[in-house]
């Protein structure tokens, strides 16, 4: 069982550290039959399931349970581990061949499917380094489905990401060698997604290199691959070719011809210099990749100066099959993987020196028309850089061979250049003395970038027609990586002007006095400076891309308004500018904001995410607010002043008065007493009186007709009768006169400074005493009737003086609005509706309050006067019959002084009804 358990870790070792597939492969045939004798169904699958990895990747049509449109008809054996749950580490290696390949065939979906099943069993693997493959390949597959996810899920893919990120980095830092290049290749995809493309591009290049350095050759093809893809997001084509060559080649080196094919598919512009050598190839030919039929030159167009090379070249055509491909591949892979120009010239003359059989190398580059020698090698020696030589001024090259191939753009071969009958003349072969000579344009898409010189000094026919067809495949890649390290060098230069400008964009930006940032159309955050990065909290700019308002120190409604606020934006495609808000900070301090968000736009128009700018306003917002604080301030004391002033107005007007009514009282009281204390002498003297003449009447019966005349002239008799009726009558008129008295002092009462229990219905009263005179008829209508539908009201503890006041100008009011009313109708108008102010008091079910209602039946208020009616100095009276003051005073007097409400209804042409509504205990 050992035994079995140490082949299947032998083959994942071999899968990791990317080993050609099919060595992998002949690996596990070479321990099938012993899988299969030690009879452990389980891992003779898990054997199974690695067989089949390798064979898919080398051929598509292999059919294999790893990828979810398997075409078997029968049930695939994880099905089988699923539902019996009998070997966890077999499910999991399932899901780590499951994670890789459909993260290579760029099925991520499926491949996250596949480490989430993985993360139900993962902890049964954690001591098996096949977990390894589950921390790389998931990450890559959420950044790959990241630019297109929600907003949920993008925030959910980004603490994966960043978690799986945290372990590469520890792995790598304890064992560079197996996990540095991995580390660095998701930090360049994380780099993608954030919008860092100067850290993606120098994370990418390590990577590579690392992964190049320690031979994992599936990772260095993987990224390049993802390199390429990045550059043609960017729309850098030209770099992005170069490096999915080298994925290309990597690729193929590898054995996965099934992502050859997928590259050729996918990028068939892009691979075209590959792509055209094997066109005229059978598939069997073409996983080759290196056929010489159409490179620079067709090896049978040879121009030659001698006529017997054209028989010694085209002779050797057929042998071309068999050149040595690893050889080739390697030096063609070498010149890929260099994109640095000083590098390039050194690396591609080493590699024509040792594939060429030469033992002398020029390279000469084309520069406005004028050809310089950039480089020579020798065999044994350094490859030398010179500084640009033109080659007129030069001595190291025959010139006229040199001008020959310039102008034709054709290659050459020299048998011996000692017998040329062209060269022999040449100062440099007399001087040299070279035995077998080489010329040949390089060419990139017809055009001329350079000519590749070559010599042998020690034999003639040197280059054979093998060594010609090496030579003419690497001078195509050669073409290819001389372009490419020119786009790069023009693109390194370009990303050097575009730091230093980013840089100087920072600076500005981190030097202006307002925040800015900008996010994706997922609220996602981009970019900000260095003064939101301080308002929200993450310390620095860069700690601020991927995250979203949800994770800065907000409260959940205010990133809930900002997130709305961003989709408003993107859909209306409209800026929203000055928006007036409030930031709390990380200290907990609260400041003020005005905020613009406009929609970015690309160079179509169409919206790519948000850019806002945030200045604090907190000093200019506490200002108005001070100011506004002064204003009410201001407001409340002009309040309190006409306060006063209707206090001093009302209290004098009453005042007055109430000391005309209490003088009037006083005055009447004195006569009125004098009277009342009279009254009862004068009857007891008139009945003196009368008992005397009685007694004059029964003694003298006849008095006389002079005395007669005088009885009969004032009738006796009748006055016996009617002089006690008088004094009666006069009794009754001071009794009336004395509570007429009495109601004034009770109107007149003057208030203490606390309030007092009071009788509700006789300050009613007393105000109906003191205005019976505008009550009573007159010649233009009849009287004005007071109806009195009186409650049964405990004492209120009030200011009763204040209350009387409130009813003195409550009924003062209905009378006025009466009077109204019968000026503006005719008396059988008014005679059809009299005039009636009603009267109602009644204590609350509650018992807590009482409620007086003052109704009555004359013109009404409009809804525009009844909103105004309570107003200060508001009035509808001409001028000098009201000052506004009756009503606010009124309302004053309750609602401030008492506590309770005053409130009015009223309709146009039908009546108004105000309602008083006070505590029984005040406070």
């Amino acid at each position: 069982m050992f035994g079995v358990w140490a082949v299947s870790f032998l083959i994942w070792a071999m899968l990791i550290k990317g080993d050609r597939l099919s060595d992998v492969y002949a690996e596990t045939e070479k321990y099938l039959s012993y899988v299969q004798q030690v009879n452990d169904t389980n891992m003779l699958y898990a054997f199974t399931l690695q067989r089949q990895f390798l064979l898919n990747l080398q051929d598509i049509s292999q059919s294999t349970d790893l990828l979810d449109d398997y075409n078997s008809e029968d049930t695939p054996y994880i099905e089988v581990w699923r539902q019996k749950n009998n070997f966890e580490h077999g499910i999991n290696w399932y899901c780590f061949l499951k994670i890789q390949l459909s993260y290579l065939y760029g099925r991520y979906e499926d491949a996250v499917k596949a480490a989430e099943e993985a993360d139900k069993t993962l902890a049964v693997n954690s001591g098996f380094f096949p977990i390894i493959q589950y921390h790389f390949y998931y990450p890559l597959s959420l950044l790959a489905l990241y630019p297109n996810a929600t907003l949920e899920k993008k925030k959910q893919y980004w603490d994966i990401i960043r978690e799986h990120q945290q372990t590469q980095k520890n792995w790598a830092n304890n064992c560079p060698k197996n996990f540095l290049h991995r580390y660095l290749l998701l930090s360049a995809e994380i780099a993608r997604i954030s919008g860092k493309y100067i850290d993606a591009i120098e994370s990418y290049d390590r990577a590579i290199a690392k992964a190049k350095e320690n031979e994992y050759l599936n990772e260095e093809a993987l990224a390049n691959e993802l390199a390429a893809k990045f550059y043609l997001e960017w729309g850098k084509e030209r770099i992005a070719q170069e490096y999915l060559i080298n994925a290309y080649y990597c690729y193929t080196r590898w054995g996965a011809k099934t992502k050859v094919d997928e590259l050729e598919e996918c990028y068939p512009q892009l691979l075209a210099p590959i792509l055209q050598q094997t066109r005229s190839r059978s598939d069997s030919e073409r996983v080759s990749l290196f056929t010489p039929n159409e490179t620079i030159a067709n090896v049978n167009s040879i121009a030659t100066l001698h006529p017997s090379i054209n028989k010694s070249v085209t002779s050797s055509s057929s042998a071309s099959i068999m050149l040595d491909l690893a050889a080739v591949l390697k030096a063609s892979q070498t010149l890929y993987s260099e994109i640095e120009l000083d590098k390039l010239l050194t690396k591609l003359l080493q590699v024509v020196i040792e594939n060429a059989g030469a033992d002398k190398c020029a390279l000469l580059l084309l520069k406005e028309d004028r050809l310089l020698i950039e480089a020579t090698a020798k065999v044994g020696e350094q490859s030398t850089v010179l500084q640009s030589i033109f080659v007129e001024d030069s001595a190291d090259v025959p010139h006229n061979l040199i001008y020959t191939v310039k102008r034709s753009l054709q290659p050459t071969v020299i048998i011996n250049a000692t017998v040329h009958p062209v060269l022999i003349a040449d100062p440099y072969i007399i001087r040299q003395q070279p035995k077998s000579l080489l010329c040949t344009p390089i060419l990139h898409q017809g055009k001329l970038l350079g000519i590749l010189y070559l010599e042998n000094n020690l034999t003639t026919g040197a280059f054979t027609s093998d060594r010609v067809e090496i030579l003419n495949l690497l001078c195509t890649q050669a073409a290819i990586s001389l372009e490419n390290a020119r786009l790069y060098q023009q693109a390194q230069d370009t990303l050097e002007n575009l730091g230093q400008t980013e840089e100087c964009l920072r600076l500005i930006i981190d030097n202006i006095p307002q925040s800015v940032f900008w996010k994706d159309c997922n609220s996602v955050y981009l970019g900000c400076n260095q003064n939101f990065a301080e308002i929200s909290g993450v310390g620095v700019p860069e700690n601020i891309i991927g995250k979203t308002d949800y994770d800065l120190p907000w409260i959940r409604e205010k990133s809930d308004y900002y997130v709305g606020r961003d989709r408003r934006i993107l859909e209306s495609g409209q800026a929203e500018l000055s928006i007036i808000e409030t930031i709390q900070k990380v200290d907990g301090k609260q400041t003020w904001s005005n905020t613009n968000k406009i929609p970015l736009r690309d160079r179509e128009g169409n919206i790519f995410g948000i850019l806002g700018t945030s200045e604090d306003i907190t000093e200019r917002q506490e200002a108005q607010q001070l100011l506004q604080e002064q204003k009410q301030q201001l407001e409340q004391a002009l309040q309190e002043l006409q306060t006063m002033q209707l206090q001093l107005v009302q209290g004098e007007k009453m005042s007055a008065l109430g000391n005309l009514v209490a003088g009037v009282a006083h005055e009447i009281n004195n006569p009125v007493g004098f009277i009342a204390g009279n009254l009862e002498p004068a009857k007891d003297y008139v009945k003196d009186l009368f008992g005397l003449i009685n007694l004059y009447q029964e003694k003298f019966p006849n008095p006389g007709s002079d005395i007669q005349d005088e009885i009969d002239a004032i009738d006796l008799n009748y006055l016996r009768e009617d002089l006690p009726k008088l004094l009666d009558s006069m009794k009754l008129g001071v009794i009336r006169i004395r509570s007429i008295s009495t109601s004034l002092r009770t109107f007149s009462r003057a208030d203490k400074d606390y309030k007092v229990p009071f009788d509700i219905h006789e300050g009613i009263d007393s105000t109906i005493l003191i205005l019976r005179h505008r009550l009573k008829a007159n010649e233009n209508r009849p009287a004005i009737e007071v109806v009195r539908n009186y409650g049964k009201l405990p004492l209120v503890e009030c200011f009763a003086g204040q209350l009387n006041q409130v009813f003195m100008n409550l009924l003062a009011n209905a009378i006025d609005a009466l009077e109204q009313y019968n000026s503006e109708n005719s008396l059988e108008a008014i005679l059809a509706n009299p005039n009636c102010i009603t009267i109602e008091t009644r204590l609350a079910d509650s018992g807590q309050y009482i409620l007086i209602k003052i109704t009555d039946n004359g013109v009404g208020m409009s809804p525009q006067v009844k909103q105004k009616v309570f107003d200060h100095l508001f009035t509808t009276k001409p001028v000098g019959k009201g000052t506004g003051l009756g009503l606010a005073i009124a309302r004053q007097i309750v609602v401030e002084g008492h506590g309770g409400s005053l409130s009015c209804t009223s309709e146009l042409g039908k009546g108004t009804e105000f309602v008083i509504q006070i505590s029984t205990q005040q406070q």
